[in-house]
């Protein structure tokens, strides 16, 4: 009972998962998908969800019937420091698109299902 036992602790790694290489893929596939979503942002007309929400972004509340106050919140945000430009309004959901590629690819990564054909 008074001996002692030695355990030795290894420092852990704390990495995403990802290596340099797949960095740049998965930055690459991003930025891509992103400046897709931008480069076509105006070449059609205003959605009318879209006009609705820079609409109840000029009388900002506390909750509305059909959506979150968030919302407004959001395009309150875009619309003042943006503008109201089609490719204004439709810059955080390209950006959300291209964190969603860039998540997907961690997520494949960490999961060591990334594709053997797409690794560098």
């Amino acid at each position: 009972m008074g001996g002692s036992v030695a355990l030795e602790s290894k420092p852990v790694e704390r990495t995403l998962g990802a290596r340099p290489g797949e960095w740049a893929l998965l930055g690459g596939l991003s930025f891509a998908v992103f400046a897709a979503h931008m480069l076509v942002s105006g070449r059609y007309g205003y959605f009318v969800d879209e006009l609705y929400y820079l609409a109840c972004s000029h009388h900002l509340a506390w909750g509305y019937v059909d959506q979150p106050p968030l919302i407004a919140v959001i395009t309150w945000l875009e619309r003042v420091t943006l503008g109201e430009s089609l490719p204004a309004l439709r810059f955080l959901p390209a950006v959300a698109a291209g964190l969603r590629v860039l998540l997907t690819g961690l997520i494949l990564t960490r999961a060591r299902l990334f594709p053997q054909s797409l690794k560098p």
